[in-house]
């Protein structure tokens, strides 16, 4: 029996199985029982590629490239889904591996997060801060100090208060900080993160540090499994819509010395509550409103194309991306309209809640070097690569294809040159050399991308995202 009949009549005795077989898996691995191995390269749906990978197969040899068409040559047009991912027949056994975009079989999504959706702040934080002793962090700005004032009237000063977070918290202050708050820690029941990201990371930083920065710095230099270090609960208050950290476990460390990114992550890093007041958001600069809300378009969409997307958090992530690729265009030329600062305000919650199971996936990966190397503002670095990642992914399917498509329409490609428009239409410059890295550079930093953990997360390929970024004049 030849190498064709001999899978054909394997395949007619899978197709004895009378569960329908939806999802097109990229190749079967046939394995001999002594463990030699066939590859089967399926290119699409409706034919599979027989690619010859060892001769002389239990007693036959094979030939060369072959097509085999489903229905012609199969003669099934049902097959079991279970039975093509595992099994034993004819003296062979095969595995499928798994595909991102394979159904969902079990998931989970967690959140413990209260959140408190609010136009009045102060009025939130009192209920929660009355007969307790808190910190604040926040920035030394005039804005800031007004609403600390505002907030010691009400419930009594704070006993201590770092002012002095700066963008992209870097290690040397947060050591600084970290000091100044232990000479407290004994009388702190609370934090109150009062500001943007880099002011909710820089608590959450604070909050496991009661043992000092150090023990922090080694959790998150030499990937140490355990953590166990008292923390104080955070009340987030973010003061822009971008971020998403008023409802994640994790704090972004920068280390500008050494060209560096860390990300401290721990379940008891959750913000006991987070209190979001679209008010406190209406006087910020456009600039700040544009890069925090590609910020939070960015988180949406990554949390889609991830390989720990789950249906919950994928329902999040359209709600946002819809709402922040309608409306933040708008609150660009209207900055003081409140009901547009809170579409946005609940757009980056919704992106948080969403990738809060997920983590980030490529476009960060690809944004941190940018953003070191060249002082490209976060939100834009994590933004101006989403078209050519929307391009390489536009085959996707299960429920991450569909939650796309609902964003974009059902021709993502079309939808990328949307997207693209939208960006361009803001002053999103769309090439790793308009931010200053060269050909060798920007190799290296998508080679680093996605041998990274961000890049892991992502379910496309280099190979497809390069054919995209080359297409698109993206490198």
């Amino acid at each position: 029996m030849n190498r064709k009949s001999r899978f054909l009549l394997l395949l007619s005795f899978i197709g004895l199985f009378s569960c329908q077989f939806e999802k097109t898996p990229e190749k079967i691995i046939l394995m001999t029982d002594k463990g030699t191995p066939v590859v089967f390269n399926q290119v699409q749906y409706g034919e599979i590629h027989l690619k010859e990978e060892k001769k002389d197969l239990a007693g036959y040899t094979a030939s060369g490239d072959q097509v085999l068409d489903w229905k012609t040559d199969f003669k099934i047009t049902q097959t079991s889904d279970i039975a093509l991912k595992r099994g034993k027949a004819f003296g062979l056994s095969w595995e499928v591996p798994k595909m991102p975009n394979d159904d969902f079989h079990a998931w989970s999504y967690f959140n413990p997060v209260n959140i408190k959706f609010n136009v009045s702040a102060n009025t939130e934080l009192i209920t929660e801060l009355r007969g307790h002793r808190y910190a604040v962090v926040t920035y030394d700005e005039p804005y800031f100090a007004k609403i600390c004032k505002e907030l010691e009237d009400l419930v009594g000063p704070a006993e201590c208060t770092i002012n002095d977070v700066q963008p992209n918290p870097d290690c040397q202050i947060l050591h600084d900080q970290c000091e100044r708050l232990n000479s407290k820690v004994t009388n702190i029941e609370f934090i109150v993160a009062l500001g943007g990201g880099s002011v909710i990371d820089t608590a959450k930083v604070l909050s496991a540090s009661t043992l000092g920065f150090s023990k922090v710095l080694d959790f998150v230099t030499n990937e140490k499994k355990e953590l166990n270090l008292p923390s104080i609960p955070i009340i987030a208050v973010p003061t822009t819509a971008g971020t998403g950290s008023e409802v994640t476990c994790w704090a972004t460390i920068w280390d500008e010395t050494e060209q560096k990114k860390y990300s401290l992550a721990h379940p008891d890093l959750y913000p006991k509550y987070a209190i979001i007041d679209p008010s406190l958001m209406v006087n910020k600069p456009v600039d700040l409103t544009m890069a925090t809300g590609l910020d939070a378009l960015s988180h949406a969409l990554e949390s889609i194309w991830n390989c720990n997307a789950n249906p919950v958090s994928a329902r999040y992530a359209i709600f946002a991306a819809k709402t922040i690729i309608r409306d933040l265009p708008e609150l660009l030329s209207m900055p003081k309209n409140l009901a547009l600062r809170e579409n946005l305000a609940e757009a980056a919650l919704m992106s948080g809640l969403a990738f809060s199971n997920t983590k980030t996936a490529i476009a960060h990966n690809l944004s941190y070097p940018i953003t070191l190397k060249y002082g490209v503002t976060h939100g834009i670095a994590c933004s101006f690569t989403l078209p050519t990642i929307l391009r390489s992914v536009a085959k996707i399917g299960g429920f991450r294809g569909e939650a796309l498509q609902e964003i974009f329409g059902t021709n993502l490609l079309k939808g990328a040159d949307m997207l693209t428009s939208t960006l361009s239409a803001m002053q999103v410059k769309m090439r790793f050399r308009d931010y200053g890295a060269n050909q060798e550079e920007t190799t290296d930093i998508i080679d680093a991308a996605f041998l990274g953990q961000r890049g892991k997360n992502f379910v496309g390929s280099k190979e497809d995202f390069l054919v995209s970024a080359r297409a698109d004049n993206v490198v």
